[in-house]
């Protein structure tokens, strides 16, 4: 199986700035938000879609080991006893109505 293209999820380039892909971020997960379209499975799995993407490419350290492919399909670098929850992480939602 193929691994996916974050940058093409979040529409930006592999040169995106950390900016560049926290705007674009926030910009799709505004436009696909479930709450924003209940009942829409579609737009509810392009947001895990954007998240997924978001939790790899917007972090400095797993964007450079997915640059280099060293991720696993799920955005992980192997097993890691002090991560957390699979690269996901509630903080940020808040702020993407902040727009």
């Amino acid at each position: 199986m193929p691994v996916k293209d974050y940058y093409k999820v979040l529409g930006v380039e592999k040169t995106a700035t950390q900016d560049e892909i926290k705007s674009a971020y926030r910009k799709l997960a505004k436009q696909y938000h479930p709450d924003l379209h209940p009942g829409d499975k579609d737009a509810a799995e392009k947001f895990k879609e954007i998240n997924e993407a978001y939790s790899v490419v917007g972090d400095a350290e797993k964007r450079q080991k997915y640059d280099r492919g060293e991720m696993d399909m799920d955005g992980q670098g192997g097993f890691n006893p002090f991560g957390q929850g699979g690269g996901f992480s509630a903080s940020g939602f808040d702020d993407i109505f902040d727009m």
